[in-house]
C-alpha cells in the first residue's frame, strides 16, 4: 500500500509541471478568445445597426453574412469555454490519479468523449466560418466587376479548395502527414485572400484612373482611401496565415495565433461595414464613366451596370 502511495505521488511530482503549463497555455487563450470576440460583439451591433438603417445595394445579402458569422462565432465561444471547463475538470482528476493530462485516466464516456466531440465541434465550425468570410469578400468582388460570374471563377476555385483541405486536415488521422496536411489550409487561404484582393482592387484601381478624366481631387483621394482599406484588411489576413503556417510547430504560439484567427475572419470585414457606416467612403464617387453607370455606395457592394440598349 505505501509502495503504491509513493508511485502516484512520484507520478504527479513527474507530470504536474507539464500538466500546469498546458492548463495556463489554454487559459492565457481563453482570455484571448474573451477579449477578441468582445470586441468582435461590439462591432457586430453597430453592423447591425448601420445596416438596418441605410439602404443600400447588397443591404440584405450583408446583413446575412453579418449574422451568419455572428452565429458561427458566438458558437465557437462557447465550446472553447465550454471545453475550458472541462479541461479544468480533467486536469484536476489526473492528478488525483497520478496520470499525465495529455493521457488522462477519465472515463471516455463521461468527460474524454464529451471533450473530443467539442473539439471537433470547434473546429468544425472554424472551418465553416472560414468559408462564409471567403464568400463574402468572394460577393465584393463579384459586385465590384458588375456581377461577372467569369471573374469569380478562379477565387471561387481556390476558396473551394481551402474549405476541402481543411476538411482533410480536420479528419486526416495520420501523424506522420499531420503537419503538412494541418499547414496546406492555411496556405490555400493565403492564395485565395490574395486572388481576391488583387481583382478587387485592380478593378477600382483601373474605374479610378478612368474616373479621374472627369473628376477632382477628392474623387481620387476617396478611390485611393477604398483601396487602402481593402489592402489593408487583406494585408491582416496574409500576415496571420503565413504566422499561422509558420507556427504550427511551435504548439502553444499556434494556438495563440489560431485563437485570434478564429475571431478575426469575423472581425475584419465587420470593421470594414462599420467604417463606412460611420462615414468613411459612403458618399457616391463614381456615377458615370465612359458610358457606364457605376454606383460607389461603400466598399462591399460595388456594381458596374452594363448601359441599357
Amino acid at each position: 500500500m505505501e509502495s503504491t502511495i509513493q508511485t502516484q505521488c512520484t507520478l504527479n511530482s513527474t507530470t504536474f509541471n507539464a500538466d500546469w503549463d498546458d492548463m495556463v497555455a489554454g487559459s492565457t487563450t481563453l482570455v484571448l478568445a474573451f477579449f477578441f470576440y468582445g470586441f468582435y460583439l461590439n462591432l457586430f451591433i453597430v453592423a447591425i445597426y448601420i445596416l438596418s438603417r441605410r439602404k443600400t445595394a447588397g443591404k440584405r445579402v450583408l446583413l446575412a453574412f453579418t449574422c451568419a458569422m455572428a452565429v458561427l462565432g458566438t458558437t465557437q465561444m462557447v465550446l472553447r469555454l465550454a471545453m475550458s471547463v472541462m479541461s479544468s475538470r480533467i486536469f484536476l482528476r489526473s492528478i488525483q490519479h497520478g496520470a499525465s493530462f495529455n493521457n488522462a485516466v477519465l472515463p471516455p464516456s463521461k468527460f474524454g468523449g464529451t471533450y473530443n466531440s467539442m473539439d471537433n465541434a470547434y473546429h468544425a465550425i472554424f472551418i465553416i466560418n472560414n468559408l462564409v468570410a471567403d464568400s463574402l469578400f468572394l460577393y465584393r468582388c463579384f459586385m465590384v466587376w458588375g456581377s461577372q460570374w467569369k471573374i469569380i471563377i478562379l477565387p471561387a476555385f481556390f476558396m473551394v479548395a481551402t474549405f476541402v483541405t481543411g476538411c482533410v486536415a480536420f479528419a486526416s488521422p495520420s501523424v506522420s502527414t499531420r503537419q503538412t496536411v494541418q499547414q496546406s489550409p492555411y496556405i490555400m487561404a493565403t492564395i485565395t485572400n490574395l486572388v481576391l484582393v488583387l481583382l478587387t482592387v485592380g478593378r477600382i484601381w483601373w474605374i479610378r484612373r478612368d474616373a479621374l478624366h472627369i473628376g477632382t481631387s477628392d474623387l481620387k483621394t476617396r478611390y485611393n482611401s477604398v483601396i487602402a482599406m481593402i489592402v489593408e484588411s487583406g494585408a491582416i489576413y496574409c500576415i496571420f496565415t503565413v504566422l499561422l503556417i509558420i507556427t504550427y510547430p511551435l504548439g502553444v504560439s499556434f494556438m495563440m495565433l489560431q485563437t485570434i484567427a478564429t475571431h478575426l475572419i469575423n472581425i475584419v470585414p465587420t470593421l470594414i461595414i462599420v467604417r463606412v457606416g460611420l462615414g468613411q467612403h459612403t458618399q457616391p464617387i463614381l456615377e458615370h464613366c465612359e458610358g457606364r453607370g457605376t454606383t460607389f455606395l461603400t466598399p462591399l457592394p460595388v456594381r458596374d451596370s452594363k448601359p441599357s440598349s
